[in-house]
């Protein structure tokens, strides 16, 4: 099962600097939550669930309008946590 995340920052401070209109994050990951998307037994590590909601706060925060969200290994193949965002 490896080795097992911390968690992430769950109140992140606004940055000063305002991005430029049409931002995307070209890199990000949602992870379950485990109960509705459970994380596969032979994942290389355990993450704590951080769900599509987190992720869009978040953005919208930033100011991201656009991102490319990736397969996490810890969902194995079972890609229904990407769907379900991308279908949000």
């Amino acid at each position: 099962m490896g080795w097992v995340s911390l968690g992430y920052r769950s109140s992140p401070s606004r940055p000063r600097v305002r991005l430029p209109a049409g931002a995307c994050d070209a890199h990000c990951h949602i992870f379950g939550p485990e109960a509705i998307f459970p994380f596969a037994d032979n994942r290389p590590f355990t993450p704590a669930d951080a769900p599509k909601e987190r992720l869009f706060a978040l953005h919208a925060m930033l100011g991201i309008s656009r991102c490319a969200i990736v397969q996490s290994g810890c969902h194995g193949f079972d890609n229904r946590v990407v769907a379900d965002a991308i279908a949000a």
